[in-house]
């Protein structure tokens, strides 16, 4: 074990938990594979920039919160089915393994809480604290039957000089191409400070035009409001946006940025996360900031012409994506 870099097995109820540590920057984070792979704190000077419910009630309720992993497809399916290479495939919500939302839409996949999730490697070392996990989709119960494409996940979570990288693969192991529509959805918060304190940098371009149920149309909006590049305050803002045309740095990174009195949260997407959805509904003390490597509803807006670059993969070959998150404080 590195003196620098540590990474802890825990107990927190009932489960088995660990915690990722770099002492030098004093930043921490907590990660629970039986709860879906989720990540349930990450801090900083003692500070928490996460917000989550207990791991117990996380598990046992509905509300999300944390950073739960969206797969095979993140946020909504429109009308309970989808379109690929010619063909619909209808969900069926009699498997019990859906999740419905307010209009009846499937949403955010068939892995939530899931506790297949298997441990591959838990190291540290010099660099950096990291741990290693691997999900065979074909182990979740009713998983082909709502999504007939065999693959499998891996997730680095790798803590190094006060970030936290979370990367994500998945690889086609079935013998037909696959899309690819996988996200997070993490629920950030600056405890400390209220909302009516916090500003946010969006660094894209376009928002993508939703319908009454926060599907995409598959039109594209300039930003009037919510303007590039500029801070804006969230207290005063309800944010329930779908963003695309994402502004990148030389390595194909965008940050997004959030800031509040005494500390502050920077989030990097890497290239394969060409999407964003922000939301914050009024009087909430979170702002999630969702890296997506499709828009929701990305299958049938493929179907229909209106988003081709949706990522597909063959036989054998994987699909990888990454994101960071970097607490600060002065």
């Amino acid at each position: 074990m590195s003196a620098l870099y540590q990474v802890t097995p825990k107990k927190q109820g009932s489960f088995d938990v660990f915690e990722l540590r770099d002492d030098r920057q004093d930043v921490s984070c907590l990660i629970c594979p039986a709860a879906g792979n989720f990540i349930f704190s990450l801090l900083k000077g003692g500070q928490e920039f996460i917000f989550c419910q207990s791991l117990e009630a996380y598990a046992a309720e509905r509300p999300l919160s944390g950073i739960p992993f969206l797969a095979p497809w993140a946020n909504r399916i429109s009308g309970n089915a989808y379109s690929f290479q010619d063909k619909t495939y209808a969900l069926d919500p009699s498997l019990g393994n859906l999740r419905l939302d307010p209009h009846g839409q499937a949403s955010h996949g068939l892995l939530l809480k899931t506790s297949l999730w298997e441990l591959e490697q838990a190291v540290a070392g010099e660099s950096g604290a990291q741990l290693v996990t691997r999900l065979d989709f074909s182990k979740v119960e009713g998983g082909l039957e709502q999504f007939p494409f065999d693959h499998r996940y891996r997730t680095i979570f790798r803590l190094e000089r006060g970030a936290l990288t979370v990367q994500t693969s998945v690889t086609n192991t079935g013998t037909g191409d696959m899309p690819v529509a996988f996200g997070y959805h993490p629920y950030f918060s600056l405890r400390g400070a209220g909302r009516a304190q916090w500003a946010v940098t969006i660094p894209a371009g376009h928002l993508r035009k939703l319908n009454v149920n926060f599907v995409p149309t598959g039109e594209l909006e300039a930003r009037e409001t919510l303007a590039r590049g500029e801070w804006v305050n969230v207290g005063d803002t309800v944010l329930d946006h779908a963003f695309t045309d994402l502004s990148r740095d030389s390595q194909g990174y965008c940050r997004f940025a959030l800031r509040g009195p005494g500390r502050s949260l920077d989030v990097d997407f890497g290239p394969a996360y060409s999407e964003s959805i922000l939301f914050s509904p009024a009087g909430k003390e979170f702002l999630c900031i969702e890296p997506m490597t499709a828009p929701t509803d990305a299958f049938n807006l493929r179907a229909r012409g209106l988003y081709p670059e949706l990522k597909v993969i063959g036989p054998g070959q994987s699909l990888q994506a990454d994101f960071r998150m970097t607490p600060l404080l002065p």
